[in-house]
């Protein structure tokens, strides 16, 4: 199991191949969330390219419409 701090909550997540398959794991919508990994924003065409690592620290932000 991989130990990652999501939205400061601590999951155990399978190991995975990348932030894209976490995404996938989570139900997320790429096109509709942000991603920082360790305060570091990660652009949405590096997903499948980003890998993760035993405590990492994520931040997933979704957008919010307001008015």
């Amino acid at each position: 199991m991989l130990t990652l701090s999501i939205n400061g909550k601590t999951m155990q997540v399978p190991p995975l191949e990348s932030l894209q398959a976490l995404i996938r794991h989570l139900d997320y919508q790429p096109s509709q969330i942000a991603v920082a990994i360790n305060m570091q924003f990660i652009p949405k065409n590096q997903y499948a390219q980003t890998p993760l690592n035993n405590n990492d620290n994520l931040e997933i932000l979704s957008a919010v419409q307001g008015g």
